[in-house]
């Protein structure tokens, strides 16, 4: 769907609007692109149609390209959320930066800053780089509250292995907080070279505001990229001491039910071998069951007594 959002001035807020004003000064968002809503916008705009149809491909990387005469911009991004599994999921987010018009095409649902930056001060082309670095700090962001969010569920973990019994669950959580993490080191990394090529456009190497803004953004993704290496690290060494738990463990249970079948078998091997070679005394007794037991109990407590005495339990 084709959302037209327009200013009358560099100093204007967008408002939105049913058609696109002619001379520019347009945001046009694509929200849950279609093939029909990108060749609408390649024929209207005059856009590499190679490029624009990218954004459907859902392995497609961040990265930047130009136009074959180098005044259209266009930047792959990923934009990424968690599903209702605690999965990470993402997809590309396509933004176009023209002389005076400024797209951005998704196939996902996207909340974009329309505006929270400052362009009053800047021409009509700076403001649309402006508005780029904006949008990538805001995709950013998103990335930061993912990124903080796993490191809460990782902390949760260590926390629960001291009160809970492990089970299956854990494990199944441990391989989802692996799969998100190899998705925000996959995604920040190639973010970083993105945001490292833009420093080579000439009108953003050419303005300071643009350049400390891009530190900024580097700045941030560094140490989001160092939390995630923190919380792999942690879930490394979660997921040894979990397994080392399971194990122990189950060593105790089977040791627990060695020796309980070790205490029933031994008294009923004994009273077999005797009460098959030999006559049962006192067989016709009414107490004589209830004495057999009572024999019984004593051997089974003699021999819980060895086994502890031992330290086989």
């Amino acid at each position: 769907m084709l959302n037209y959002y327009s200013r009358q001035s560099n100093s204007g807020n967008f408002t939105k609007v049913d058609t696109p004003p002619r001379g520019g000064n347009v945001w046009i968002h694509v929200d849950e692109a279609n093939k029909a809503d990108a060749d609408k916008l390649i024929k209207a705009y005059n856009l590499d149609a190679d490029i624009i149809k990218d954004v459907f491909d859902p392995n497609e990387l961040p990265h930047i390209e130009y136009s074959e005469d180098g005044r259209i911009l266009y930047v792959f991004l990923r934009k990424a959320w968690r599903s209702k599994t605690d999965q990470i999921k993402t997809l590309p987010l396509l933004v176009v930066v023209g002389d005076k018009d400024f797209i951005t095409i998704s196939q996902a649902h996207s909340n974009l800053p329309l505006n929270n930056i400052d362009i009053k001060t800047y021409s009509l082309q700076q403001s649309q780089y402006f508005l780029l670095l904006s949008l990538i700090y805001t995709i950013v962001s998103e990335y930061g509250g993912l990124v903080n969010h796993t490191s809460d569920v990782v902390h949760t973990m260590k926390y629960r292995l001291r009160s809970h019994e492990i089970t299956n669950k854990d494990f199944y959580r441990f391989i989802t907080i692996e799969d998100n993490i190899a998705i925000y080191k996959y995604n920040l990394r190639a973010i970083i070279s993105l945001i490292e090529r833009l420093r080579d456009n000439q009108d953003i190497a050419s303005n300071h505001d643009m350049i400390e803004a891009i530190d900024d953004i580097l700045l941030y993704v560094r140490q989001l990229l160092t939390s995630v290496e923190s919380s792999e690290h942690s879930v490394a060494s979660l997921y040894n001491v979990y397994s080392t738990v399971a194990n122990n463990t189950l060593n105790l249970r089977m040791k627990t039910l060695t020796i309980v079948t070790l205490v029933v078998t031994v008294p009923n091997i004994f009273y077999g071998m005797y009460g098959m070679n030999v006559a049962l005394p006192f067989a016709n007794e009414p107490w004589a069951y209830w004495f057999v037991l009572g024999i019984t109990v004593v051997i089974m407590l003699l021999i819980v007594i060895l086994v502890r005495r031992s330290k086989l339990l």
